[in-house]
């Protein structure tokens, strides 16, 4: 199960044998080489989703942030109008 929370934390838990277990939290989540230096500040998450390999969740700030559910490494997004226009689902005219 993943969960959103209104400190901006993301967390993974582990819901066998009846109880609640965390196993990942974004808080505690090492930053992608790539985005060294670059500072996240924590904001309430306003939404969630997941594929097989990555939970994705969005706050009032421009980026998309995204964890790795493998190794747990997060991921800050670039602005999401950048991304919708890479995928060809905006127009810029």
């Amino acid at each position: 199960m993943i969960s959103g929370s209104a400190t901006g934390v993301v967390k993974v838990w582990d819901i066998r044998d009846n109880s609640l277990k965390p196993v990942m939290s974004s808080d505690e989540a090492p930053v992608d080489p790539t985005d060294a230096g670059v500072t996240v500040k924590p904001r309430r998450v306003r939404c969630l989703t997941t594929t097989e390999e990555t939970v994705y969740w969005g706050d009032y700030g421009v980026n998309i942030k995204a964890m790795d559910l493998k190794s747990g490494t997060e991921i800050n997004m670039m602005p999401l109008t950048v991304r919708l226009i890479a995928l060809g689902l905006v127009e810029i005219n």
